[in-house]
């Protein structure tokens, strides 16, 4: 029930991919998002048997905190994409400079 979402998602990007496969173009490139569940420490089940399903299906996540994208907040956020390693888009994103003074009490 709750990750519906996500098998349609995955039945949607398998059936894009092969559109393109059929249509004689290169692989459709994706980025799924979502928050860093492996860290849920309340639920085991989703923290360990739904984060080895989901790296199963989509490969392993570059794990990036929301700040470094100027958040006011720290959230830890999963990316899955085919476009780039997660090794190598979480460390151009270790570069990348949180603006000064982004504070989320700021806005509360």
């Amino acid at each position: 029930k709750r990750s519906s979402s996500y098998y349609k998602l995955v039945d949607m990007l398998r059936w894009l991919q092969a559109a393109a496969r059929e249509a004689g173009n290169p692989a459709v490139g994706y980025v799924v998002e979502n928050t860093a569940f492996q860290f849920n420490w309340k639920h085991p089940h989703v923290s360990k048997r739904d984060f080895e399903l989901v790296n199963f299906t989509m490969g392993q996540p570059a794990t990036i905190d929301a700040a470094k994208f100027g958040s006011r907040a720290h959230r830890l956020r999963n990316f899955w994409t085919n476009l780039v390693e997660p090794q190598k888009l979480v460390a151009a994103v270790e570069r990348a400079v949180r603006p000064e003074g982004r504070l989320v009490q700021d806005i509360l």
